[in-house]
């Protein structure tokens, strides 16, 4: 198995407010239609809403007015913008 990134350390470097399981581990990234429960997604454009009924993803970064999802989510102010370095 491939080590990962805990759900919580990515929402710091993305300066993101954290909720749900911060333990989790993130194998990677996908979009929230491709996505399974190894990887992270973000949503930012309403029209893709739909998708997070349904994503697999183990976790979602998305604005932070967005809520209801029982996802691990960490919140963003731009969940477009580059991750902190």
């Amino acid at each position: 198995m491939t080590a990962g990134l805990r759900v919580s350390d990515i929402a710091t470097a993305v300066r993101g407010a954290m909720e749900g399981n911060g333990e989790l581990q993130i194998e990677g990234a996908a979009g929230l239609d491709e996505a399974t429960e190894r990887h992270i997604s973000f949503f930012s454009n309403p029209k893709y809403s739909a998708q997070l009924e349904t994503t697999k993803a183990a976790a979602i970064i998305l604005p932070q007015n967005t809520n209801g999802l029982k996802t691990p989510t960490g919140k963003n102010t731009d969940p477009c913008s580059k991750p902190a370095r």
